[in-house]
């Protein structure tokens, strides 16, 4: 008995879907040699396979946000630690004058030194929130030139259908595409500037 399943060539990158080719009517069958060909022309569906993770761990573009996410790190964990030094030699001043100061004045330069204090913590959630959203847009703009390769290299290939890795359990080395992904990727985007939002 004949199977037939209803074909959408899509590239599932990421969560998104990008269309390859306009294939809406396309109807595919298996052969007796187990290949799937389309029902219509008798052509041979070719579907290719894509590590994400990895693509995001070898490329260099990738490698490039996070060095600069580093850099940047390190920036705000210098700028965060004098601030910490600074608010440690205040509170031993001010703790040390507590005797000689009247109860409200000390009252008042505790309560300046608290809001220091908040104001510091608003400064170190800052830096996080700068850190979180920059890195993030700046990942999504690569995992859209990433998906960009991907149908360029499966029209190369005349490959129809592109899978995700992480959502494949078995598949022929043969159908693995991310090497030749990274190669194209590292040709065209070497680096990826992060525009640290403030």
């Amino acid at each position: 008995m004949k199977k037939y399943i209803g074909i959408f060539a899509v590239i599932a990158v990421l969560g998104a879907v990008f269309i390859i080719q306009p294939t809406s009517s396309l109807v595919a069958k298996e052969t007796k040699d187990k290949k799937v060909v389309s029902a219509n022309t008798g052509e041979e569906i070719k579907i290719g396979v894509v590590d994400i993770p990895m693509i995001l761990r070898k490329s260099l573009a990738a490698k490039d946000i996070r060095s600069q996410l580093e850099a940047k790190s390190k920036e705000y964990e210098k700028k965060i630690g004098s601030k910490e030094k600074e608010l440690r030699s205040e509170e031993k001043k001010l703790l040390g004058k507590k005797d000689s100061m009247k109860e409200a004045e000390f009252k008042t330069k505790g309560k300046a030194f608290q809001k220091e204090i908040v104001d510091a913590q608003k400064t170190v959630m800052s830096y996080k929130k700068t850190l979180d959203v920059s890195v993030n847009n700046s990942m999504q703009e690569l995992r859209n030139k990433i998906a960009r390769v991907v149908a360029e290299t499966a029209k190369k290939k005349g490959v129809n259908i592109v899978l995700s890795q992480d959502g494949v359990v078995l598949a022929e080395k043969s159908l693995d595409m991310t090497e030749e992904i990274i190669s194209s990727l590292n040709k065209s985007v070497k680096k990826m500037p992060v525009k640290w939002q403030k």
